[in-house]
């Protein structure tokens, strides 16, 4: 397990998704290695703000790019699979700290289409429950070589109860970037595998839900 920290704050209201997109409130981390630790260029900067209430975890991606892979036909009713290969943003949480191979993934690309997926890593092999539904919300903006998202997760789908300030879990946030063979593998926490790959629990950080006040 990795031993970065990421503080993410609690927000006093809820906040609609729109105003959060236009705020762009200040990053409280970057996505700044690629899978395997080696750094990125600053034209594929990536940064993440994250806030939470009892009800949902928010966070708010904004990805610069050099040229966007997005679908020609998106659809928005139900989850898009194999949307990994496109452009997409991906926060992988495990609820249990004790438990990094249970785990959950929300991907978001900057159409605003998604695919989330419980699963659960157990003597090397992965199974995936892909009747899991997180309730993802979310709202996406292109605009200046820059694109954005910002969606809300429902703790209870997330987490089974409501999030406290003090509560701790771990998980990873990543994105995917451009078409091979320039196809880019960028990661809150690298890693460190020999080829491309995110499903990595024991490369998973720790994340603190706080109350500034």
């Amino acid at each position: 397990m990795s031993d970065s920290l990421l503080r993410v704050p609690m927000l006093k209201d809820e906040i609609a998704l729109s105003t959060l997109i236009s705020s762009s409130p200040a990053p409280i981390t970057q996505l700044s290695s690629l899978w395997n630790g080696l750094p990125i260029d600053n034209t594929l900067k990536t940064t993440l703000w994250a806030a939470w209430t009892p009800s949902f975890l928010y966070l708010l991606f904004e990805c610069s790019y050099v040229s966007l892979n997005i679908s020609a036909t998106p659809q928005f009713k139900e989850k898009t699979m194999g949307l990994w290969d496109r452009d997409v943003v991906e926060a992988f949480v495990a609820p249990d700290s004790r438990n990094p191979c249970h785990y959950r993934e929300v991907e978001v690309s900057p159409l605003g289409e998604w695919v989330d997926v419980e699963l659960e890593i157990t003597n090397g092999e992965r199974k995936s429950n892909w009747e899991w539904n997180s309730s993802v919300e979310s709202v996406c903006k292109i605009e200046d070589s820059v694109w954005k998202t910002a969606f809300r997760i429902p703790s209870e789908t997330l987490f089974g109860h409501n999030i406290s300030a003090g509560q701790e879990c771990v998980g990873n946030f990543y994105r995917c970037d451009g078409t091979e063979p320039d196809r880019h593998y960028i990661t809150w926490q690298p890693t460190m595998t020999p080829e491309p790959a995110f499903h990595v629990p024991e490369r998973f950080g720790r994340i603190r839900f706080v109350d500034p006040t």
